[in-house]
Order: structure tokens, then C-alpha cells, then sequence
């Protein structure tokens, strides 16, 4: 029975810090809507960004080594997703020496 109370809560837990980890990629979501809206990335750096998906390709890579890393793989792999695509929105509308400082 105490097995099963704590099977049950370690997949609760697991579930909560997926839904929180969604909900902290997804928090630079109004920054990039107003680079998108004002075509400009207004003096923003890409450093949190990349590092962010830095970050989230370490975790994948570890889920992939560790038995039973389904909640890690999918919660990284969505970083993984939403990151990139932050960097692509910033490396669209970023000056000239943004992206070479990027790129470097």
C-alpha cells in the first residue's frame, strides 16, 4: 500500500513540475509578441534564450541516460521547441551586431 501511495504522488509531483516548467517557457511569451508587433527586438539580449535551450538540451540528454525520464523528455523536448523558436523570432528581427554576437 505505501508503494503505491508513493508511485502515486511522485507522478502527481511529476505532472505539477511538468505544468509549471510549460508555464515558465512559455513567460517570455509577451516579450516576443511585442518584438514581433514593433519588428525590433528594442535592446533585448539572446543570452537567457540560449542559455535557456542550452539548458534544456543538457536535461534532454540526461533524461535519455536515466530509466524512466518520460516526464523529463517531454518537458524538455518542449523547451527545446519553444526556445528555438524564440531564437529564430529574435535572430529575425535583430540588428546586424546582435546576430553576429549571437552566432559567436
Amino acid at each position: 500500500m505505501a508503494l503505491f501511495i508513493h508511485f502515486s504522488l511522485s507522478i502527481l509531483f511529476g505532472l505539477l513540475v511538468n505544468i509549471v516548467s510549460f508555464l515558465v517557457y512559455l513567460s517570455p511569451m509577451t516579450t516576443f509578441y511585442r518584438i514581433f508587433k514593433r519588428k525590433s527586438t528594442q535592446g533585448f539580449q539572446s543570452i537567457p534564450y540560449s542559455v535557456a535551450l542550452f539548458s534544456a538540451k543538457l536535461y534532454l540528454y540526461y533524461a535519455f541516460l536515466k530509466q524512466n525520464g518520460i516526464m523529463l523528455i517531454t518537458i524538455n523536448s518542449f523547451g527545446i521547441l519553444i526556445e528555438s523558436l524564440y531564437l529564430i523570432i529574435y535572430m529575425i528581427y535583430a540588428t546586424r551586431d546582435s546576430k553576429v554576437y549571437m552566432i559567436i
